[in-house]
């Protein structure tokens, strides 16, 4: 009686230890999931917030303010090397005229696309289109257009956020079309660090025109600026993060100790070392893919699924564990079977 009460008991403690380890690698995948998305939206709102989508940006005038020079013509100044955008936004920041080359982070796109070289060369007017723009928008011929300056520009994608954002207000417009802003500042954005060469190679093919090129200001989007902001918001959601790895950790040597009766017993059949470590192991993958199927069913369904931050989060509280439950495996086996079966 007494030795059937203790089976059950063992039975009991074993599947709760096995409840508590699907659970809280459930709860770090949803955890890690939550704040790798924070950390992307809130780094894609730091820039947007900004205006711009580089590492750096400068600010700049040519001759002064007393004309306005075309976007268009101020390209054929850039370095062909260099990745970076060059705009001119009008006074309100809801229009801007935009060329770009190289690698270079676009804004978050809705449907369509953003622009091509091929728009930059042709003679097209064309718009990517803020969402809330929309709603002044035209159809004809089965065609989105949207009017700027008389001009009726054919809208290739739409931009915007899930968080509302100035961007869902913008219309960003093809440079090869002669505008004539009402402001006299432009933008080069660079999409790396180096943007004070690429503005002094700029300024000096320009100035071979006659055009004065000069610095108003500079900007950078560096990590130092960002990360104490997400660290500031995201603290709890970190430490809760640490405190789960943690727990997983001593409740996988929890589950290892509870093991030791029946892999005893597998021992005294004469099952051989590495056949009882492979049952193991198998047994705790189990364990983790479960909880990984079920953070993905939960993800989907709140809508903050991302099969990278998922993967991320597996991978790494994945290789903690091994680190811990190898060990004790080994060690387990280490122990003479009559002392593993008291």
């Amino acid at each position: 009686m007494k030795a059937h009460s203790k089976a059950l008991h063992i039975c009991h403690s074993k599947n709760l230890i096995s409840f508590c380890l699907v659970f809280l690698f459930f709860c770090v995948i949803i955890l890690s999931t939550i704040v790798f998305k924070s950390i992307l939206q809130k780094n894609l709102l730091e820039r947007i917030s900004r205006g711009y989508y580089g590492q750096s940006k400068i600010t700049f005038t040519v001759n002064g303010s007393s004309s306005f020079v075309s976007i268009n013509k101020l390209v054929t100044y850039l370095p062909k090397s260099a990745s970076c955008a060059l705009y001119n936004d009008n006074n309100d920041g809801t229009v801007r005229q935009i060329y770009y080359q190289g690698k270079y982070n676009t804004p978050p796109i809705i449907s369509g696309r953003f622009f091509s070289k091929d728009d930059f060369e042709g003679k097209t007017a064309c718009a990517v289109a803020g969402k809330n723009r929309l709603n002044k928008s035209i159809f004809k011929n089965g065609i989105r257009y949207i009017d700027y300056q008389c001009v009726k520009f054919k809208v290739i994608g739409v931009v915007g956020t899930t968080t509302s954002t100035q961007l869902d207000d913008m219309i960003f417009i093809n440079s090869n079309y002669s505008s004539n802003s009402d402001s006299r500042l432009y933008v080069l954005d660079v999409d790396g660090t180096n943007a004070p060469a690429i503005f002094q190679k700029f300024a000096a093919a320009a100035a071979k025109d006659s055009l004065n090129a000069k610095i108003i200001s500079t900007e950078s989007s560096g990590l130092s600026r960002i990360i104490p902001k997400l660290l500031n918001s995201q603290i709890l959601l970190i430490l809760a993060i640490i405190s789960f790895t943690l727990s997983i950790l001593i409740i996988t040597l929890e589950w290892v100790h509870s093991q030791y009766m029946h892999i005893a017993v597998k021992r005294m059949l004469g099952w051989k070392s590495s056949q009882l470590i492979k049952e193991m192991l198998c047994s705790y993958l189990l364990y983790v893919l479960l909880a990984v199927l079920c953070g993905f069913i939960f993800l989907i369904f709140l809508g903050e699924f991302n099969v990278f931050a998922v993967i991320d989060a597996f991978i790494s509280t994945l290789i903690c564990s091994m680190v811990v439950i190898i060990p004790s495996i080994l060690k387990m086996l280490r122990i003479p079977v009559s002392e593993a079966l008291r």
